[in-house]
Protein backbone atom coordinates (compact mmCIF):
# COMPACT_ATOMS: atom_id res chain seq x y z
CA UNK A 1 0.00 0.00 0.00
CA UNK A 2 0.65 3.60 -0.77
CA UNK A 3 0.54 7.17 1.66
CA UNK A 4 -2.00 9.28 0.52
CA UNK A 5 -2.02 12.73 0.31
CA UNK A 6 -5.23 13.87 -0.55
CA UNK A 7 -4.40 17.83 -0.88
CA UNK A 8 -1.34 16.88 -2.70
CA UNK A 9 -2.58 15.96 -6.33
CA UNK A 10 -1.16 12.55 -7.50
CA UNK A 11 1.44 12.83 -4.43
CA UNK A 12 2.05 9.03 -3.00
CA UNK A 13 4.88 7.62 -0.90
CA UNK A 14 5.33 3.55 -0.09
CA UNK A 15 4.48 2.67 3.29
CA UNK A 16 7.98 2.10 4.50
CA UNK A 17 9.26 5.31 3.05
CA UNK A 18 6.80 7.09 4.94
CA UNK A 19 7.83 5.09 8.08
CA UNK A 20 11.45 5.51 7.52
CA UNK A 21 10.97 9.70 7.63
CA UNK A 22 8.71 9.57 10.04
CA UNK A 23 11.54 7.60 11.69
CA UNK A 24 14.57 9.64 10.73
CA UNK A 25 13.07 12.83 11.03
CA UNK A 26 12.21 12.01 14.94
CA UNK A 27 15.85 10.79 15.50
CA UNK A 28 17.24 13.72 14.53
CA UNK A 29 15.37 16.86 15.39
CA UNK A 30 12.35 15.12 17.66
CA UNK A 31 12.54 15.88 21.59
CA UNK A 32 15.18 13.78 23.56
CA UNK A 33 12.49 11.42 25.43
CA UNK A 34 10.17 11.19 22.01
CA UNK A 35 10.58 7.36 20.61
CA UNK A 36 9.34 7.23 16.85
CA UNK A 37 8.26 3.69 17.02
CA UNK A 38 6.04 4.66 20.39
CA UNK A 39 5.22 8.13 20.65
CA UNK A 40 2.91 10.16 19.13
CA UNK A 41 3.99 13.05 16.65
CA UNK A 42 2.17 16.53 16.78
CA UNK A 43 0.50 17.28 13.79
CA UNK A 44 1.15 20.70 13.77
CA UNK A 45 -1.10 21.61 10.53
CA UNK A 46 -1.26 24.94 9.87
CA UNK A 47 -2.50 27.25 6.58
CA UNK A 48 0.49 28.95 6.08
CA UNK A 49 3.50 28.13 3.48
CA UNK A 50 6.36 25.98 4.69
CA UNK A 51 8.84 28.72 5.17
CA UNK A 52 6.48 30.32 7.46
CA UNK A 53 5.77 27.12 9.60
CA UNK A 54 9.61 26.68 9.73
CA UNK A 55 10.04 30.08 10.50
CA UNK A 56 7.73 29.62 14.06
CA UNK A 57 9.71 26.44 14.90
CA UNK A 58 7.69 23.72 13.53
CA UNK A 59 10.08 21.28 12.16
CA UNK A 60 9.10 18.40 14.30
CA UNK A 61 5.46 18.01 13.30
CA UNK A 62 3.54 15.58 10.66
CA UNK A 63 2.64 18.64 8.61
CA UNK A 64 6.27 19.50 7.89
CA UNK A 65 6.71 16.03 7.59
CA UNK A 66 4.20 15.39 5.01
CA UNK A 67 5.45 19.08 2.88
CA UNK A 68 8.52 17.28 2.32
CA UNK A 69 7.03 14.25 1.23
CA UNK A 70 4.65 15.48 -1.68
CA UNK A 71 5.84 17.35 -5.13
CA UNK A 72 7.33 20.60 -4.82
CA UNK A 73 4.17 22.29 -6.06
CA UNK A 74 2.16 21.22 -2.70
CA UNK A 75 4.42 22.59 0.17
CA UNK A 76 2.94 25.18 0.53
CA UNK A 77 -0.24 23.57 1.32
CA UNK A 78 -2.01 22.19 4.87
CA UNK A 79 -1.60 18.33 4.60
CA UNK A 80 -1.89 16.90 8.26
CA UNK A 81 -5.62 17.53 7.78
CA UNK A 82 -8.54 14.82 9.24
CA UNK A 83 -8.83 13.30 5.17
CA UNK A 84 -5.18 12.87 5.02
CA UNK A 85 -5.47 11.04 8.70
CA UNK A 86 -8.71 9.07 7.23
CA UNK A 87 -6.96 8.13 3.76
CA UNK A 88 -3.83 6.53 5.89
CA UNK A 89 -5.70 4.83 9.26
CA UNK A 90 -3.87 1.65 7.92
CA UNK A 91 -0.56 3.26 9.22
CA UNK A 92 -1.65 6.06 11.43
CA UNK A 93 -3.44 6.29 14.74
CA UNK A 94 -5.11 9.64 16.42
CA UNK A 95 -3.42 10.35 19.56
CA UNK A 96 -2.66 13.46 21.46
CA UNK A 97 0.73 14.59 21.44
CA UNK A 98 2.98 17.09 22.96
CA UNK A 99 3.80 20.07 21.58
CA UNK A 100 7.59 20.48 22.07
CA UNK A 101 7.40 24.67 21.74
CA UNK A 102 4.83 24.80 24.45
CA UNK A 103 4.73 21.98 26.24
CA UNK A 104 0.82 21.48 25.94
CA UNK A 105 -1.25 18.86 24.48
CA UNK A 106 -2.35 19.00 20.90
CA UNK A 107 -4.04 16.75 18.49
CA UNK A 108 -1.16 14.33 16.78
CA UNK A 109 -0.78 10.76 15.69
CA UNK A 110 1.32 7.81 16.14
CA UNK A 111 2.26 4.86 13.93
CA UNK A 112 -0.33 1.90 13.99
CA UNK A 113 0.83 -1.95 14.35
CA UNK A 114 0.53 -2.64 11.04
CA UNK A 115 3.51 0.15 10.05
CA UNK A 116 5.65 -1.29 13.07
CA UNK A 117 5.04 -4.49 11.25
CA UNK A 118 6.06 -3.42 7.88
CA UNK A 119 9.26 -1.81 9.16
CA UNK A 120 10.15 -5.34 10.99
CA UNK A 121 9.15 -7.26 8.04
CA UNK A 122 11.33 -4.70 5.76
CA UNK A 123 15.55 -6.31 5.47
CA UNK A 124 18.34 -4.18 6.50
CA UNK A 125 18.79 -3.56 3.02
CA UNK A 126 15.55 -2.20 2.11
CA UNK A 127 15.77 0.52 5.52
CA UNK A 128 18.95 1.41 4.65
CA UNK A 129 17.65 2.52 1.14
CA UNK A 130 14.14 4.28 2.53
CA UNK A 131 16.27 6.39 5.54
CA UNK A 132 18.65 7.81 2.62
CA UNK A 133 15.75 8.45 0.53
CA UNK A 134 13.91 10.38 3.91
CA UNK A 135 17.98 11.96 4.73
CA UNK A 136 17.27 13.55 0.64
CA UNK A 137 13.57 14.84 1.41
CA UNK A 138 13.78 16.04 4.99
CA UNK A 139 16.35 18.59 4.24
CA UNK A 140 14.34 21.44 4.30
CA UNK A 141 13.18 20.53 8.16
CA UNK A 142 16.86 19.50 8.85
CA UNK A 143 18.87 22.52 7.28
CA UNK A 144 15.98 25.29 8.94
CA UNK A 145 16.73 23.06 12.74
CA UNK A 146 19.92 23.22 12.66
CA UNK A 147 19.90 27.07 12.80
CA UNK A 148 18.05 27.39 15.55
CA UNK A 149 19.23 28.03 18.92
CA UNK A 150 17.41 27.42 22.40
CA UNK A 151 18.47 29.57 25.72
CA UNK A 152 17.22 26.79 27.70
CA UNK A 153 17.20 23.38 27.78
CA UNK A 154 13.52 21.46 28.65
CA UNK A 155 13.07 18.02 28.16
CA UNK A 156 11.52 18.17 25.02
CA UNK A 157 14.52 19.58 23.08
CA UNK A 158 16.02 17.73 20.88
CA UNK A 159 18.45 14.99 21.58
CA UNK A 160 21.39 16.77 19.77
CA UNK A 161 20.59 20.30 21.75
CA UNK A 162 19.78 19.32 25.07
CA UNK A 163 22.73 17.46 27.34
CA UNK A 164 22.38 14.24 29.38
CA UNK A 165 23.09 14.10 33.28
CA UNK A 166 21.19 11.28 34.50
CA UNK A 167 22.62 10.16 37.37
CA UNK A 168 22.05 5.96 37.75
CA UNK A 169 22.38 4.35 40.88
CA UNK A 170 25.23 3.30 42.30
CA UNK A 171 28.11 -0.40 41.75
CA UNK A 172 27.27 -1.04 45.45
CA UNK A 173 23.31 -1.34 44.90
CA UNK A 174 23.15 -2.77 41.17
CA UNK A 175 25.89 -5.68 42.75
CA UNK A 176 22.64 -6.44 45.80
CA UNK A 177 19.68 -5.52 43.72
CA UNK A 178 20.21 -7.13 40.24
CA UNK A 179 20.25 -10.38 39.05
CA UNK A 180 23.46 -12.48 40.65
CA UNK A 181 25.45 -14.70 39.35
CA UNK A 182 24.18 -17.28 36.56
CA UNK A 183 24.61 -20.67 37.98
CA UNK A 184 26.49 -23.39 35.83
CA UNK A 185 22.64 -25.94 35.66
CA UNK A 186 21.12 -22.75 34.66
CA UNK A 187 23.51 -22.30 31.51
CA UNK A 188 23.84 -26.04 30.81
CA UNK A 189 20.15 -26.64 30.56
CA UNK A 190 19.82 -23.34 27.89
CA UNK A 191 22.92 -24.74 26.27
CA UNK A 192 20.75 -27.69 26.17
CA UNK A 193 17.69 -26.12 24.49
CA UNK A 194 19.69 -23.66 22.24
CA UNK A 195 20.83 -24.06 18.13
CA UNK A 196 23.15 -21.30 16.89
CA UNK A 197 24.26 -23.33 13.63
CA UNK A 198 21.88 -22.88 11.72
CA UNK A 199 20.99 -19.46 9.72
CA UNK A 200 18.96 -18.15 12.31
CA UNK A 201 19.39 -18.92 16.06
CA UNK A 202 16.83 -20.82 17.10
CA UNK A 203 15.72 -22.62 20.92
CA UNK A 204 13.36 -24.69 22.61
CA UNK A 205 11.70 -21.84 24.46
CA UNK A 206 10.39 -24.38 27.65
CA UNK A 207 13.98 -25.02 28.34
CA UNK A 208 14.75 -21.36 28.19
CA UNK A 209 11.31 -20.31 29.95
CA UNK A 210 12.11 -23.39 32.84
CA UNK A 211 15.62 -21.93 33.29
CA UNK A 212 14.08 -18.83 33.99
CA UNK A 213 11.96 -19.83 36.50
CA UNK A 214 14.53 -21.41 37.97
CA UNK A 215 17.09 -19.05 38.29
CA UNK A 216 14.48 -16.65 39.87
CA UNK A 217 14.05 -19.56 42.60
CA UNK A 218 17.57 -19.54 43.38
CA UNK A 219 18.53 -16.03 42.92
CA UNK A 220 18.76 -13.88 46.32
CA UNK A 221 16.23 -11.05 46.12
CA UNK A 222 16.11 -7.34 48.12
CA UNK A 223 13.55 -5.20 47.74
CA UNK A 224 14.74 -1.53 46.35
CA UNK A 225 12.84 1.51 46.78
CA UNK A 226 13.20 5.26 44.67
CA UNK A 227 16.16 4.26 42.52
CA UNK A 228 18.71 4.18 46.04
CA UNK A 229 17.22 2.52 48.87
CA UNK A 230 17.56 -1.43 49.91
CA UNK A 231 14.66 -2.74 51.92
CA UNK A 232 14.49 -5.10 54.19
CA UNK A 233 17.19 -8.14 53.92
CA UNK A 234 17.91 -10.70 51.15
CA UNK A 235 15.07 -13.45 50.35
CA UNK A 236 15.17 -16.66 47.78
CA UNK A 237 12.38 -18.61 46.51
CA UNK A 238 9.50 -17.62 44.45
CA UNK A 239 6.91 -17.09 47.66
CA UNK A 240 9.34 -15.10 49.19
CA UNK A 241 9.75 -13.12 46.36
CA UNK A 242 5.97 -12.01 46.18
CA UNK A 243 5.28 -11.34 49.62
CA UNK A 244 8.41 -8.64 48.89
CA UNK A 245 5.61 -6.91 46.41
CA UNK A 246 5.49 -3.43 47.08
CA UNK A 247 4.02 -0.62 44.97
CA UNK A 248 1.71 2.38 45.40
CA UNK A 249 2.25 2.71 49.00
CA UNK A 250 0.78 -0.77 49.22
CA UNK A 251 2.28 -4.19 50.02
CA UNK A 252 1.11 -7.54 48.80
CA UNK A 253 -2.28 -8.06 50.83
CA UNK A 254 -3.23 -4.73 50.39
CA UNK A 255 -2.66 -4.76 46.70
CA UNK A 256 -4.75 -7.41 46.57
CA UNK A 257 -7.44 -6.50 48.84
CA UNK A 258 -7.13 -3.08 46.67
CA UNK A 259 -8.08 -5.03 43.41
CA UNK A 260 -10.52 -7.16 44.06
CA UNK A 261 -13.16 -4.72 43.06
CA UNK A 262 -11.32 -3.26 40.56
CA UNK A 263 -11.15 -7.50 38.84
CA UNK A 264 -15.24 -8.20 39.63
CA UNK A 265 -16.19 -5.40 37.86
CA UNK A 266 -14.23 -6.21 34.61
CA UNK A 267 -15.26 -9.56 35.06
CA UNK A 268 -18.85 -8.40 35.28
CA UNK A 269 -17.78 -6.26 31.90
CA UNK A 270 -15.93 -8.80 30.12
CA UNK A 271 -19.03 -11.28 30.32
CA UNK A 272 -21.46 -8.89 29.41
CA UNK A 273 -19.36 -7.90 25.98
CA UNK A 274 -19.30 -11.57 25.16
CA UNK A 275 -22.74 -12.58 25.61
CA UNK A 276 -24.33 -9.31 24.49
CA UNK A 277 -21.41 -8.31 21.77
CA UNK A 278 -21.95 -4.69 22.81
CA UNK A 279 -21.87 -2.69 25.85
CA UNK A 280 -24.88 -0.20 26.67
CA UNK A 281 -24.06 3.50 26.72
CA UNK A 282 -24.36 2.88 30.57
CA UNK A 283 -21.94 -0.09 31.02
CA UNK A 284 -19.30 2.00 28.29
CA UNK A 285 -19.57 4.54 31.03
CA UNK A 286 -18.65 1.80 33.28
CA UNK A 287 -15.88 0.77 31.44
CA UNK A 288 -14.35 4.33 30.79
CA UNK A 289 -14.40 4.89 34.41
CA UNK A 290 -12.91 1.11 35.23
CA UNK A 291 -10.22 1.80 33.02
CA UNK A 292 -9.03 4.86 34.65
CA UNK A 293 -8.99 3.29 37.79
CA UNK A 294 -6.63 0.91 36.23
CA UNK A 295 -4.62 3.69 34.76
CA UNK A 296 -4.39 5.39 38.17
CA UNK A 297 -2.98 2.30 39.85
CA UNK A 298 -1.03 1.75 37.42
CA UNK A 299 0.72 5.67 37.16
CA UNK A 300 -0.70 6.14 33.52
CA UNK A 301 -3.40 8.98 32.47
CA UNK A 302 -3.61 8.69 28.93
CA UNK A 303 -5.11 12.12 27.15
CA UNK A 304 -8.63 10.63 26.53
CA UNK A 305 -9.94 7.10 27.14
CA UNK A 306 -13.39 6.23 25.43
CA UNK A 307 -15.67 3.10 26.13
CA UNK A 308 -14.91 2.11 22.30
CA UNK A 309 -11.33 2.13 23.28
CA UNK A 310 -11.78 0.63 26.10
CA UNK A 311 -13.88 -2.50 24.00
CA UNK A 312 -11.48 -2.74 21.32
CA UNK A 313 -9.02 -3.26 24.29
CA UNK A 314 -11.20 -5.88 25.99
CA UNK A 315 -12.27 -7.45 22.74
CA UNK A 316 -8.19 -8.02 21.72
CA UNK A 317 -7.85 -9.27 25.13
CA UNK A 318 -10.54 -11.54 25.42
CA UNK A 319 -10.15 -13.24 22.14
CA UNK A 320 -5.98 -13.17 22.63
CA UNK A 321 -5.46 -12.40 19.37
CA UNK A 322 -5.68 -8.95 17.29
CA UNK A 323 -9.33 -8.58 16.80
CA UNK A 324 -9.27 -4.70 16.15
CA UNK A 325 -5.64 -3.26 14.49
CA UNK A 326 -6.91 0.24 16.29
CA UNK A 327 -6.88 -0.74 19.62
CA UNK A 328 -4.59 1.11 21.83
CA UNK A 329 -1.62 -0.52 23.38
CA UNK A 330 0.92 0.41 25.72
CA UNK A 331 1.64 0.38 29.65
CA UNK A 332 -1.13 1.36 31.01
CA UNK A 333 -3.65 -0.40 28.56
CA UNK A 334 -1.93 -3.49 29.15
CA UNK A 335 -3.15 -3.10 32.46
CA UNK A 336 -6.35 -3.06 31.18
CA UNK A 337 -6.33 -6.29 29.40
CA UNK A 338 -4.87 -7.77 32.27
CA UNK A 339 -7.40 -7.44 34.30
CA UNK A 340 -10.47 -7.63 31.14
CA UNK A 341 -9.28 -11.46 31.47
CA UNK A 342 -8.52 -11.60 35.11
CA UNK A 343 -11.50 -14.07 35.36
CA UNK A 344 -10.15 -16.40 32.83
CA UNK A 345 -7.45 -17.74 35.13
CA UNK A 346 -10.54 -20.26 36.97
CA UNK A 347 -11.69 -20.78 32.96
CA UNK A 348 -10.74 -24.07 31.04
CA UNK A 349 -8.58 -23.53 28.04
CA UNK A 350 -8.43 -19.93 28.37
CA UNK A 351 -5.97 -17.39 30.05
CA UNK A 352 -6.16 -14.30 31.12
CA UNK A 353 -3.19 -11.19 29.70
CA UNK A 354 -0.09 -10.54 31.49
CA UNK A 355 1.00 -7.03 32.45
CA UNK A 356 3.60 -6.41 29.81
CA UNK A 357 5.02 -3.22 31.17
CA UNK A 358 8.97 -1.91 31.78
CA UNK A 359 8.93 -3.48 34.88
CA UNK A 360 7.74 -7.12 33.74
CA UNK A 361 9.32 -7.26 30.40
CA UNK A 362 13.03 -5.81 32.01
CA UNK A 363 12.54 -8.68 34.67
CA UNK A 364 12.45 -11.45 31.56
CA UNK A 365 14.84 -9.78 28.87
CA UNK A 366 17.77 -8.93 31.08
CA UNK A 367 17.93 -12.75 32.19
CA UNK A 368 16.98 -14.23 28.52
CA UNK A 369 19.64 -12.18 27.60
CA UNK A 370 22.62 -12.97 30.00
CA UNK A 371 21.95 -16.72 29.92
CA UNK A 372 22.07 -16.25 25.91
CA UNK A 373 25.03 -14.61 26.04
CA UNK A 374 26.36 -17.24 28.32
CA UNK A 375 25.37 -20.07 26.17
CA UNK A 376 27.10 -18.55 22.97
CA UNK A 377 24.08 -17.11 21.48
CA UNK A 378 24.93 -13.73 19.48
CA UNK A 379 21.39 -13.04 18.16
CA UNK A 380 17.65 -13.20 19.99
CA UNK A 381 16.48 -17.04 19.04
CA UNK A 382 13.61 -16.73 16.28
CA UNK A 383 10.98 -18.27 18.67
CA UNK A 384 11.84 -14.81 21.04
CA UNK A 385 11.41 -12.60 18.13
CA UNK A 386 8.23 -10.70 19.81
CA UNK A 387 9.50 -10.55 23.12
CA UNK A 388 11.51 -7.36 24.14
CA UNK A 389 11.48 -4.59 26.95
CA UNK A 390 8.23 -2.69 26.62
CA UNK A 391 9.50 0.67 27.04
CA UNK A 392 12.86 1.43 28.53
CA UNK A 393 11.46 2.98 31.63
CA UNK A 394 13.58 4.77 34.79
CA UNK A 395 13.71 3.92 38.68
CA UNK A 396 16.02 1.15 40.11
CA UNK A 397 18.18 -0.96 38.50
CA UNK A 398 16.79 0.69 35.18
CA UNK A 399 17.64 0.80 32.37
CA UNK A 400 19.83 -2.17 32.14
CA UNK A 401 21.86 -2.46 29.21
CA UNK A 402 21.33 -5.54 27.26
CA UNK A 403 24.01 -7.15 24.61
CA UNK A 404 21.53 -8.52 22.08
CA UNK A 405 19.24 -6.64 20.04
CA UNK A 406 15.85 -7.54 20.79
CA UNK A 407 12.75 -5.96 19.56
CA UNK A 408 11.21 -2.85 21.26
CA UNK A 409 7.43 -4.21 22.53
CA UNK A 410 5.88 -1.19 23.78
CA UNK A 411 2.37 -0.52 22.41
CA UNK A 412 2.56 -3.66 20.06
CA UNK A 413 -0.02 -6.17 20.49
CA UNK A 414 1.69 -9.02 19.17
CA UNK A 415 4.19 -8.33 22.12
CA UNK A 416 1.46 -8.39 24.51
CA UNK A 417 0.36 -11.64 23.29
CA UNK A 418 4.14 -12.83 23.83
CA UNK A 419 4.75 -11.78 26.33
CA UNK A 420 1.59 -12.92 27.99
CA UNK A 421 2.25 -16.74 26.87
CA UNK A 422 5.55 -15.96 28.38
CA UNK A 423 4.19 -15.10 31.34
CA UNK A 424 1.72 -18.31 31.68
CA UNK A 425 4.06 -21.05 30.54
CA UNK A 426 6.30 -19.96 33.93
CA UNK A 427 3.16 -20.04 35.97
CA UNK A 428 2.38 -23.33 34.64
CA UNK A 429 5.72 -24.32 35.10
CA UNK A 430 5.87 -23.45 39.08
CA UNK A 431 2.45 -25.84 38.98
CA UNK A 432 3.52 -28.58 37.28
CA UNK A 433 7.09 -29.39 36.59
CA UNK A 434 9.81 -30.44 38.72
CA UNK A 435 12.56 -28.63 39.20
CA UNK A 436 15.97 -29.44 37.34
CA UNK A 437 18.05 -31.89 38.49
CA UNK A 438 15.69 -33.01 41.06
CA UNK A 439 12.02 -34.46 41.68
CA UNK A 440 10.94 -31.45 44.06
CA UNK A 441 7.95 -29.46 43.17
CA UNK A 442 8.10 -25.68 43.42
CA UNK A 443 6.11 -24.33 46.21
CA UNK A 444 2.72 -22.94 45.80
CA UNK A 445 1.24 -19.29 45.50
CA UNK A 446 1.29 -18.14 48.81
CA UNK A 447 -2.24 -16.19 49.63
CA UNK A 448 -2.31 -13.06 51.20
CA UNK A 449 -4.71 -14.80 54.46
CA UNK A 450 -1.82 -17.12 55.00
CA UNK A 451 -2.97 -20.34 53.03
CA UNK A 452 -1.62 -21.01 49.60
CA UNK A 453 -2.49 -21.69 46.03
CA UNK A 454 -1.16 -22.92 42.42
CA UNK A 455 0.34 -19.80 40.81
CA UNK A 456 -1.47 -17.48 38.65
CA UNK A 457 -0.31 -15.04 36.10
CA UNK A 458 -1.04 -12.71 38.90
CA UNK A 459 1.18 -13.85 41.55
CA UNK A 460 4.13 -14.53 38.67
CA UNK A 461 3.56 -11.13 37.04
CA UNK A 462 3.97 -9.48 40.74
CA UNK A 463 7.21 -11.42 41.12
CA UNK A 464 8.76 -10.52 37.86
CA UNK A 465 7.23 -6.77 38.50
CA UNK A 466 9.83 -6.74 41.66
CA UNK A 467 12.90 -8.85 40.20
CA UNK A 468 12.57 -5.97 37.01
CA UNK A 469 12.82 -2.64 39.09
Amino acid sequence: MAVRFPHGGSSTVSDLEFIGAWKLLGELIGPSEWQWDQDAMPRSNRAESLDSILGKGLCFGLDALCRCLVEDSYRNTMHATNPFMEANQHLLLHEQAVNPASNRSIKGARLSEHALQVWDEASVDERERVLRIAGESLQPLLGSRSDETQAQHSPNEPRSLRPVDTPGPSEALLSRALPGALPEDICALVSEGLSTGGMFATCDPLLLIRASVEWIAQDAFQQIRRRSELVGGPVTGWPSRLREYFWDARGYAETCSYLKPIAEEAMCLARRLEDVGEWSETEGGQAVQLAQKVFTWGGRSPDEVTAEAVRKVFWNALQDELVHDGAPMGSGWSKVAAFATNHLEAEERRDPQAIWDSRVSTAIVSRLDRMLIAAGAREVPLEFRDIGPANVGQGGTRPRDFELRWCNAYAKWRCQFAGSNFVRAMRDILNGCPRPASDDSYPPMPLPDGTSAPWTVRGVEMVLFMDGY
